[in-house]
């Protein structure tokens, strides 16, 4: 989705920015299988900021920035492609 935004509204998400997580049909972020190991790689591939869904037990990863997002709003406000 984050792809899609960007393209769509000719604004690049940040090199450094990445986004982790499942979309439902409502619009709400929801976690996926195995999301400090993902976030763990994403850090040791240069990524400082990854904007995720709540989490439950929360998750701390050297040099990696992590940005909560409750909807499919509020990530791409986080990654700045929003209209």
């Amino acid at each position: 989705m984050a792809a899609l935004a960007s393209a769509a509204t000719s604004k690049p998400i940040a090199r450094a920015t990445c986004a982790i997580g499942e979309i439902s049909l409502t619009g709400q972020v929801r976690p996926v299988p195995r999301m400090e190991y993902r976030l763990r790689e994403a850090a040791r591939l240069g990524f400082t900021t990854a904007v995720i869904p709540p989490l439950r037990k929360p998750v701390h990863v050297e040099g990696l920035q992590l940005v909560e997002s409750n909807t499919l709003s509020d990530a791409l406000d986080a990654l700045g492609v929003r209209k």
